[in-house]
């Protein structure tokens, strides 16, 4: 470890995240965007490239967020033929409001002599002259080398060049790209050595912060970042969950953590790792993208025990099957219940939710059992039960509950049938009207017939069956439907059975996520929406819990962990 350990980080999730194949953002999503990241702590967060012909850029940079990172306007090195007090494109980086600009430039020579069309010594003086130009306008100037690694290994020589011509000039931080990302550790950490002792040997300079942007092409963003670091870089760029052009970039969701457990000092973000789950979510909520729930750290997956054998020595000693408590970036733990579970699966299981079960008790013997045959059943018939925790949480309260509380809730729809009709709204327009009836069991098991209106059927649906349950439970209108999925399972043609998974949350901002199979997707909804309320309400009504608890031995319920089974709870206390 050097003596200096201090790395900067410096997101780019607004430029080079916004080349993602099939991204856009508006100025307002831009701007939620960058009070979202400024929360994992970064230093720096480059808002995009001003003047460039992106109005949503342009708009942000007229009313930016107020954030604590430094925002950074991006733009490119002024043209051939100008000056750079004339050259408009770059003025409106220059003119952007922000102290710090990012400046692209060209490092390789089979770049600068086809894509700019100048020679070696015309790019040098067009790195020179911009650079100086933005200093003396009092900004800090970042020179990000583009294609810098490739450009090394054909022209070691040039590519020095552009950087001390950078440096003298006065640019405060140079930044080694691996823009098409084809650079392996190895090479990085050679190459950015080499560069460390240049730095060295220029008398004056050797406060000149050098930096790593890597891109993820061979799937190594993350280890070349890592390894430049390690070789003497102390300011990192990336993106939240590593989106970008082609395969992303370095994703900052993963450097950060793992810079922390180097030993390297990465200012505010060292503070704000229990933010990486829910940032990563957000992030994704926004762009319209789906979590990755295998992701390094946040994932949903990322703390979960699956195999009866590791959930029993998990249970004694969680260490024995994690090398970091997940809690820390503000994930959560939980053993799963699939059909690979064993009995030592579903106490803890049920733990999360506020379930402490006498295991000495014969009944609760019994029905672990039972819930465990359950589980291979609905796994053989179409359900994944991981994918979707509150609906295993349900097969188990289902199973544990007989005759109390819950029961109702179980058979809440006695029948229903579904209508659509094309009519006229008010201002006159056709439309297309969804009307849902359906015959439920009240609180006192009387069949009471319901209509609702919705837009589409399952809207129509969700609101009669809420019409009743709401009367009951008020409170159930806290939860409110985030995300929808269908997927054909079996392909047989008609025959086929549809799964549908649905993604709510309540008023807490968790997720709870159900899953439903039927024969038709009205049939795997209702089962999927009435999951979700029974979730929702024994996390409300802890008498539900008390009950269950007194039938299998506890009289008491106990706290449901932090790390609830929830899959998407996202409100794990920060590390003290």
């Amino acid at each position: 470890m050097t003596k200096n350990n201090r790395v900067e980080i410096f997101d780019t999730t607004l430029r080079d995240g916004m080349q993602t194949p099939g991204l856009a953002a508006d100025a307002y999503t831009r701007r939620e965007l960058a009070l979202l990241v400024d929360r994992l702590g970064v230093d720096h967060i480059e808002a995009g490239w001003p003047g460039a012909g992106n109005p949503a850029v342009d708009d942000f940079f007229k009313s930016p967020s107020e954030t604590t990172a430094e925002l950074v306007a991006f733009g490119m090195t002024k043209r051939s033929g100008r000056s750079a007090a004339n050259d408009e494109t770059l003025s409106a980086v220059l003119n952007a409001g922000t102290k710090s600009v990012c400046i692209v430039a060209k490092t390789d020579v089979d770049h600068v002599e086809q894509a700019l069309g100048v020679t070696k010594e015309e790019n040098l003086d067009l790195i020179r002259e911009t650079v100086e130009h933005a200093v003396k306008l009092g900004k800090d100037v970042t020179i990000d080398c583009e294609h810098f690694f490739d450009g090394y290994k054909k022209d070691s020589d040039y590519a020095i060049q552009c950087v001390q011509t950078a440096i003298k000039a006065g640019a405060k931080r140079i930044v080694f790209c691996d823009t098409n990302g084809g650079s392996f550790p190895h090479e990085i950490s050679q190459i950015v050595s080499g560069l460390v002792n240049v730095r060295q040997s220029m008398d004056g300079y050797k406060d000149t912060i050098f930096g790593i942007h890597t891109h993820n092409d061979r799937g190594l963003a993350t280890a070349n970042t890592l390894a430049a670091v390690a070789a003497g870089c102390r300011h990192v760029q990336g993106t939240v969950n590593g989106i970008g052009e082609r395969t992303g970039n370095a994703n900052l969701i993963e450097v950060i953590p793992n810079l922390i457990d180097m030993g390297f000092d990465c200012g505010r973000a060292t503070d704000c790792v229990h933010e990486l789950t829910h940032v990563s979510r957000e992030v994704n909520r926004y762009l319209g993208l789906e979590d990755n729930p295998y992701a390094s750290f946040v994932g949903r997956h990322a703390g979960a025990q699956k195999a009866g054998l590791h959930a029993s020595a998990f249970v004694k000693n969680p260490d024995l099957y994690r090398f970091t408590d997940p809690t820390r970036f503000g994930n959560n733990e939980r053993v799963t219940l699939s059909a690979q579970a064993g009995a030592s699966n579903v106490y803890p299981f049920l733990q999360a939710v506020g379930l402490q079960l006498d295991k000495t008790n014969p009944k609760t013997k019994l029905r672990v059992i039972e819930i465990l045959r359950q589980v291979g059943s609905a796994e053989s018939n179409g359900y994944q039960l991981e994918n979707a925790p509150q609906t295993a949480e349900v097969m188990c309260l289902k199973t544990l509950s007989r005759g109390g509380k819950l029961s109702r809730l179980f058979n809440l729809v006695v029948e229903h049938s579904l209508t659509n009709e094309n009519r006229k709204n008010a201002l006159g327009h056709m439309v297309t009207v969804n009307r849902a009836v359906i015959t439920v069991l009240d609180q006192d098991h009387n069949e009471q017939m319901h209509v609702a209106e919705g837009n589409g059927p399952v809207d129509a649906l969700d609101k009669a069956m809420r019409f009743n349950l709401e009367k009951e439970y008020p409170d159930l209108a806290g939860l409110s439907l985030e995300d929808f999925k269908v997927r054909i399972i079996n392909h047989e043609g008609t025959e086929s059975k549809t799964q549908v998974t649905i993604r709510s949350r309540n008023g807490s901002g968790d997720d709870i996520i159900t899953q439903g199979v039927g024969p038709d997707i009205i049939e795997a909804s209702k089962k999927a929406l009435v999951h979700s309320y029974i979730s929702y309400l024994v996390r409300h009504h802890p008498e539900v819990i008390k009950e269950i608890n007194e039938t299998y031995g506890v009289s008491e319920p106990t706290e449901p962990r932090q790390q609830m089974a929830a899959s998407g709870a996202r409100t794990a206390v920060a590390p003290k």
